[in-house]
């Protein structure tokens, strides 16, 4: 028998066309190429002075724990504000103190006030002893730099 070409079928060819994915692909390397070295730059701080803006309605006295020149803590909470306390007390006092704040439904901001000759491993070590009273949140205090 002879078939004619009307007849004969072509045979079907199963091939995924790849220039979309092929474009998709490039698009996506030329991001990953501009932002990746956006990702890894730094930030210049310069410590302990800044310019300094209310972000937060503040609703109650923060507790500040402040580190004087001669690397002493004090409490603005404690019964006596100018007794130096241990680092022991500093832990006892804020970890009362949040939890009462807790019990109350409030909440309250913790600040690290350091004097601007105190070495940065003792501002450190000030933040370590408010996280074991259970603090999940400090902030450190600056003064405002004079405006020109």
């Amino acid at each position: 028998m002879h078939y004619s070409s009307r007849t004969h079928r072509r045979k079907r060819m199963a091939e995924i066309n790849v220039v979309p994915y092929i474009d998709v692909l490039l698009v996506l390397l030329i991001i990953f190429m501009v932002t990746i070295p956006l990702m890894n730059q730094s930030v210049n701080v310069e410590l302990p002075s800044a310019s300094t803006k209310l972000t937060d309605k503040i609703t109650s006295i923060p507790i500040i724990l402040t580190i004087d020149q001669n690397n002493k803590l004090t409490l603005n909470i404690h019964k006596n504000k100018n007794k130096h306390l241990t680092p022991h007390e500093v832990v006892e006092q804020v970890a009362a103190h949040l939890q009462y704040s807790k019990s109350q439904g409030k909440t309250r901001n913790i600040m690290v006030r350091g004097d601007h000759g105190v070495d940065y491993q003792n501002v450190l070590n000030g933040i370590m002893l408010l996280k074991q009273a259970g603090v999940s949140n400090v902030g450190l205090m600056t003064k405002s730099e004079a405006k020109v």
